[in-house]
């Protein structure tokens, strides 16, 4: 699977994965007053006395770590991600926010096309930047580029989201086999 920036723009453009960085202070908040509560905790209702365990539900390190990759790889999606790939699904929405060759002129340099290329591109295309076939072709010319560009970021998003997914899965399992009691 060859990873690029619209493979990873779903994972950058989720709600609940962009808003894990709440995590990053909750948790820790959370562990430490729940630390200081004895456990279980005893109390009367109805005239009995009733137990409640006082404990984390599961591993909240590793909760704490995916909210931290998550967050670690949305901050890398939103600063490097090309601005073609975060605002437009397909040449159909670019079109519906009334863009036009200016907007791909400048996703094009956003990239660091080739000057050269960026012309040989678009010089004969602006004449008929009217024909939305032109205005088509040189879209998804810079989309594809820009899909492909700065390796290095995507890397380190894809890693970082990775490392996410992996982790909340492993959470996700472990409370599925606890409530099936299949762990000690």
């Amino acid at each position: 699977m060859k990873f690029n920036w619209v493979l990873i723009s779903a994972l950058g453009k989720n709600k609940i994965v962009n808003s894990s960085y709440i995590y990053l202070f909750i948790v820790p908040v959370l562990a430490k007053l729940l630390s200081k509560v004895n456990s279980p905790l005893i109390f009367l209702f109805n005239g009995k006395e009733h137990e409640l365990i006082i404990e984390l539900p599961f591993n909240w390190t590793i909760f704490y770590f995916s909210a931290l990759f998550f967050t670690i790889g949305s901050i890398i999606y939103n600063w490097r991600a090309p601005s073609i790939i975060k605002e437009n699904k397909s040449f159909g929405s670019f079109l519906i926010a009334k863009k036009n060759m200016d907007h791909l002129f400048q996703y094009a340099e956003e990239i660091g096309m080739d000057p050269n290329r960026i012309e040989g591109i678009f010089i004969w295309r602006v004449v008929d930047a009217q024909n939305e076939n032109q205005l088509s072709l040189g879209f998804w010319e810079v989309f594809k580029e820009a899909n492909k560009s700065r390796k290095v970021s995507l890397g380190f998003a894809t890693i970082c989201y990775f490392f996410g997914l992996l982790l909340i899965t492993w959470l996700i399992l472990q409370g599925f086999l606890e409530v099936q009691g299949l762990t000690s």
